[in-house]
C-alpha cells in the first residue's frame, strides 16, 4: 500500500495513535543505507566492497558508524579465511589460550 518512507510518514504523522519520533525518517534512512551497502567480503577481488555499489552522494566513511570501517585487504583476507579473529583482528592461534581457559572453568 505504501511504497515510500514518506508515504508511510504521512500515514502515520496523521494518525493520532501513533506517536513517531522526530528523527525517524533520517533513523529509517540511516537502517536502509546499513542495509544496503554493508561490508561483504569479494573472493574474486580479495577484498571487502560494498553489497551494493554507493550512490554518489554517501561515502563510506559517513555510514563507518553503522557498517563498520573499510578495512585494509590483506586483514579482510585473512579474516575470510578464518585466520584472524574479525573482533580482535587477532590470529586465532593467539585466542586458542583463552578459549580453552574459558573451557576449563
Amino acid at each position: 500500500k505504501y511504497k515510500t518512507i514518506d508515504e508511510i510518514m504521512t500515514y502515520l504523522n496523521g494518525r493520532p495513535e501513533y506517536i513517531v519520533p522526530k528523527d525517524y525518517r533520517e533513523r529509517f534512512l540511516k537502517a536502509e543505507q546499513a542495509f544496503l551497502h554493508q561490508w561483504v567480503y569479494d573472493p574474486l577481488s580479495k577484498k571487502n566492497i560494498h553489497l551494493h555499489p554507493l550512490p554518489p552522494d554517501i561515502t563510506s566513511h559517513s555510514l563507518s558508524n553503522v557498517i563498520g570501517p573499510t578495512i585494509v585487504p590483506e586483514l579482510a583476507v585473512s579474516i575470510a579465511e578464518g585466520r584472524v579473529n574479525p573482533l580482535t583482528h587477532s590470529p586465532y592461534e593467539e585466542d586458542l589460550p583463552k578459549q580453552q581457559e574459558l573451557k576449563n572453568n
